[in-house]
């Protein structure tokens, strides 16, 4: 009997432990596990905030590749002022001018990309906005460029090279900052490049061909060709990039328009063009033109106008471009900026109500018919006007070619985009 009890001692004892040792395994399985899917979570977090801190880098290529292509674009007018004015004033053009010229661009270009908000954030710790990437899992991203070391941020790596091919690379550094689930796991370093080249041959010809031209007004911007009939439905239009011709006279309510090419045979009566006109755009106009309450901008196109022109106010100026007014233009109201711009009025120009704020030299009118005067303090305000009894009329109402003109149409010729490089990524 005494033997039996002791048996039954002993399978109390190897029960116990057993369930000790499958309890030890057991805790080391599941404790593996939970370890394997921390690292699994872990992984698929890096993976993911790769994946969006790329996203971050390829949006904010696109966007820095169209700034500094449209940079480019907008500048050519006001740069072609500057070389014909040089090579009046001196007769040549030299390897160092030509140096002169870049350096120039180059800090204009860059002065501008430090004004832009989405692109040099203005926090002071250099950080983006939130870009949102997908709200079911808090994912977004933010870009970062290091404000305390600007010069770092956007260079010109090109500049102290000692060479004369016009060649010009600018370099901006930046990081993105990729966040899944709340949880920032990755940033990226990333390099953009871009380059453009001002060719200096092709400046030589600017100066020659347009010292030699002797043309009239209305060959600045000729008419557009095979355009397709715009839509009759025009109340609130979105001209983008949309290229047509009305046959009679319109009345457009509060358009947008930007990269267009119009023309309105029959004349065209505009109710505020909140947005402006802007991005290249031609507007050939046959008859009367009103602008009712404001334009939002006039940057970087080209307005003809066979009529009276009754324009209203600009709010943000007229820059970059070129106007020519055929009939009688009455400037009734505010003109908020006046840069880089030429404006030729073949009839009377009726300065009486204007306005001009913040105008400078590159601004020029150029009026064959008569002028009437501003009254008061608002004629100081007036930038170079010109007549045919001007000694430098033609010197000055000539210079203007416009890239529109098929006769001129070097102007895009001498400063041109070359390439935007791919982006360097660190991981």
């Amino acid at each position: 009997m005494k033997s039996i009890k002791s048996e039954k001692g002993m399978t109390l004892v190897l029960v116990l432990l057993t369930i000790v040792v499958f309890s030890v395994i057991g805790l080391a399985v599941v404790g593996s596990s939970i370890n394997n899917m921390k690292q699994v979570k872990k992984s698929e977090t890096v993976i993911q905030t790769t994946d969006i801190a790329e996203m971050g880098v390829q949006d904010y290529q696109s966007r820095l590749s169209n700034f500094f292509t449209e940079q480019v674009n907008i500048k050519k007018l006001r740069y072609y002022y500057i070389i014909t004015d040089d090579y009046k004033a001196k007769n040549t053009i030299t390897d160092d001018i030509i140096k002169e010229y870049r350096r120039l661009l180059v800090a204009d270009i860059i002065d501008t990309f430090k004004s832009q908000a989405d692109l040099y954030p203005s926090s002071s710790n250099g950080f983006s906005e939130d870009v949102p990437v997908d709200d079911t899992t808090n994912s977004y991203y933010k870009i970062k460029v290091d404000k305390t070391n600007p010069d770092i941020v956007i260079k010109c790596t090109t500049c102290e090279a000692n060479t004369n091919d016009g060649k010009v690379q600018l370099e901006v550094q930046y990081e993105s900052y990729g966040y899944y689930d709340n949880n920032q796991e990755k940033n990226l370093k990333g390099k953009f490049a871009f380059s453009f080249t001002i060719d200096k041959s092709k400046i030589e010809k600017i100066i020659t061909e347009s010292s030699e031209y002797s043309g009239d007004f209305t060959r600045f911007i000729p008419r557009p060709n095979d355009l397709d009939p715009c839509s009759s439905n025009v109340s609130g239009k979105d001209f983008v990039g949309l290229n047509c011709q009305f046959d009679q006279k319109v009345n457009i309510d509060k358009p947008v328009i930007s990269g267009a090419t119009l023309i309105f045979d029959g004349g065209v009566s505009f109710n505020k063009i909140n947005q402006g006109i802007m991005n290249s755009t031609t507007l050939y106009i046959n008859g009367d033109t009103t602008v009712d309450s404001h334009i939002n901008g006039i940057d970087h196109s080209f307005i003809y106008i066979n009529g009276t022109a009754d324009l209203g106010m600009v709010n943000k100026g007229i820059h970059d471009s070129v106007i020519v007014i055929i009939g009688t233009a009455n400037f009734k109201d505010q003109i908020k900026g006046l840069t880089g711009t030429t404006i030729y009025v073949v009839g009377t120009a009726d300065f009486s109500t204007i306005d001009l704020k913040k105008s400078d030299d590159t601004a020029v009118f150029c009026v064959k018919g008569e002028i009437i005067s501003p009254s008061g303090k608002k004629s100081k305000d007036i930038p170079n006007i010109y007549t045919p009894s001007d000694p430098e009329f033609t010197d000055k109402c000539y210079r203007t070619i416009t890239e529109k003109n098929p006769d001129l149409n070097f102007l895009s010729d001498f400063l041109n985009s070359m390439n935007t490089l791919s982006p360097e990524i660190i991981y």
